[in-house]
């Protein structure tokens, strides 16, 4: 199919002036229109793979962004500026789409395209009167991952939870991820390390548990540091985190989760630790220990 000479071509045809429209975008349309993407910014493959998830479940909705083209006066040949992730995504999905579509744009305006700061998911929750979502919403996108059953060291699998997914999930498990924050701002701001991995630590515990006594027993002597005998693996994971402070980058979040689990695993079978193991990548995945024991520090 080709735009050029296809009726829709009216709607990016030149009018002098830049012309904005509501149209939908069918799969073929977006084919021929990614024919004109003659020159633009490397394709992500993991935008595309966002962005045709969210179509399939029907998430995407006019948002305000627009497929952006520019038609030349002296060749009436069009070019597409803006709006190839969505345009492949369409076509990959075979999903159509509603859009703004922003035609008889001059080409300069290409260098421009997209300065402007993405918001986040952490935004989303803010708009939502949440607060704390700069360390809810990526705590959230984990949570709703194990909770899938997907693997949470796999970016694309992280990727594809949406704005409009966190918000949901912060809304009807509220309680559970408020609870989960707090303990992760308490235990920081006592001994350190990344806050985001102990709200997960903290969430996905409570939920293989069904309960959250178990992780307040093991959390509450190291915020304190009162009662930890020498052996206690709470010690040795406080020592840990203290020794290594925050200086561990926020891409290891996931890491430290996997880290914080294998040792309480280690106290609830009532094992003696002096001396923790970070978990590295190449480990399977640690499964939270739901028997207990009986620690005996």
């Amino acid at each position: 199919m080709d735009i050029n000479h296809n009726p829709i071509t009216k709607m990016f045809a030149s009018s002098q002036e830049p012309t904005v429209n509501i149209i939908t975008i069918t799969p073929e349309m977006a084919t021929a229109l990614l024919e004109l993407n003659t020159s633009n910014r490397p394709l992500s493959r993991a935008r595309v793979r966002m962005y045709a998830d969210q179509m399939k479940r029907g998430q995407w909705k006019i948002n305000g962004e627009s497929i952006k083209t520019s038609c030349n006066p002296l060749t009436g040949k069009i070019r597409l500026l803006d709006g190839q992730h969505r345009l492949v995504a369409c076509v990959e999905s075979g999903v159509s789409f509603k859009t703004l579509a922003v035609s008889d744009l001059e080409e300069s305006v290409f260098s421009v395209i997209d300065r402007g700061k993405a918001r986040g998911n952490h935004d989303v929750l803010a708009i939502a009167g949440i607060k704390n979502g700069s360390h809810i919403a990526p705590a959230v996108k984990y949570f709703i991952c194990l909770e899938a059953g997907l693997n949470p060291r796999n970016k694309d699998a992280i990727m594809l939870i949406s704005g409009e997914d966190v918000l949901d999930y912060t809304r009807r498990h509220f309680d559970h991820v408020e609870w989960a924050y707090q303990h992760g701002r308490r235990v920081t701001s006592a001994i350190g390390g990344i806050r985001t991995a102990w709200i997960i630590f903290a969430g996905i515990v409570a939920q293989e548990r069904g309960e959250r006594d178990s992780v307040d027993a093991f959390l509450q002597p190291m915020v304190t540091g009162e009662n930890l005998a020498s052996g206690d693996p709470r010690l040795a994971l406080r020592n840990w985190v203290i020794r290594n402070g925050n200086t561990r980058s926020g891409a290891l979040t996931i890491e430290n989760v996997a880290t914080y689990i294998r040792v309480y695993n280690q106290w609830v079978a009532g094992e003696s630790l002096k001396l923790v193991r970070p978990w590295t990548s190449s480990s399977d995945w640690p499964q939270i220990n739901t028997v207990d024991y009986g620690p005996v520090f």
